[in-house]
């Protein structure tokens, strides 16, 4: 894919509660999962929160161009709140996988930022033995500076102004060991950010909303009152 594309589904009442950009996953080599796209910008329009999803560059395009999407769809979905929405509304950013790993970037990244921040099974650390070998190829090709892994681990690019965070990951994730989403975890409290961890028994890598794979609907329930319950800047929400 030479260009990203970005997909919108809107609340069928019109009220908008909140915004989502959707990053899927696919080890910066695709974004085709339909239960990391499809199916969860149909969770979400169910419950009155908007959502763009983002497919975004992947390889052979290397960094920045996943990075510079995300960007680029992150204001654009705030102008189409702006536009069909009086009141402010908070934007966030909800990633899978390597999506997650974007997601992060966008968080850490200058701003403007989310508002806040989901992340399921997030790839976080480039700079660790157990990171995803075939993403960090993807995204920074076979022989990147030792500088840049540690520069593009999400871990080490939070700060006090990281936005709130909601992460979920499984103990039997063979791909993404629940490491990376306990690194982020411990980064974000340690800076005084608000931030609530999930780790399930079983679940795997790449559960989206399979059914029969994590708890259903018990983790999306605990998206949901998360969404719910998040404490928001005085207007509502960003308004970059």
């Amino acid at each position: 894919m030479d260009q990203s594309q970005i997909t919108y589904r809107w609340p069928a009442d019109g009220a908008l509660r909140r915004a989502v950009l959707v990053l899927p996953g696919g080890a910066y080599a695709a974004t085709e999962a339909s239960y990391e796209k499809e199916a969860i910008a149909a969770w979400l329009a169910e419950r009155g929160i908007a959502s763009a999803t983002l497919d975004y560059r992947v390889a052979p395009h290397l960094h920045p161009a996943a990075l510079q999407d995300a960007r680029a769809a992150l204001a654009e979905l705030r102008s189409a709140v702006q536009v069909r929405s009086a009141a402010p509304v908070a934007v966030g950013v909800w990633g899978f996988s390597a999506g997650g790993h974007l997601a992060g970037l966008l968080a850490t990244d200058e701003t403007p930022r989310p508002d806040f921040l989901i992340v399921a099974y997030p790839i976080v650390s480039l700079d660790t033995a157990d990171t995803h070998q075939e993403s960090l190829h993807n995204l920074l090709g076979l022989a990147p500076a030792p500088a840049l892994l540690t520069a593009l681990s999400v871990d080490k690019r939070v700060d006090a102004t990281t936005p709130q965070s909601f992460l979920v990951h499984s103990e039997d994730d063979e791909v993404v060991p629940p490491a990376h989403s306990l690194r982020l975890y411990s980064a974000l409290r340690a800076r005084g950010v608000q931030a609530e961890l999930h780790v399930f028994r079983t679940g795997g890598h790449g559960s989206g909303l399979v059914t029969g794979r994590w708890p259903a609907p018990g983790w999306l329930d605990l998206v949901e009152h998360w969404i719910e319950e998040l404490q928001l800047p005085p207007n509502g929400g960003s308004d970059m």
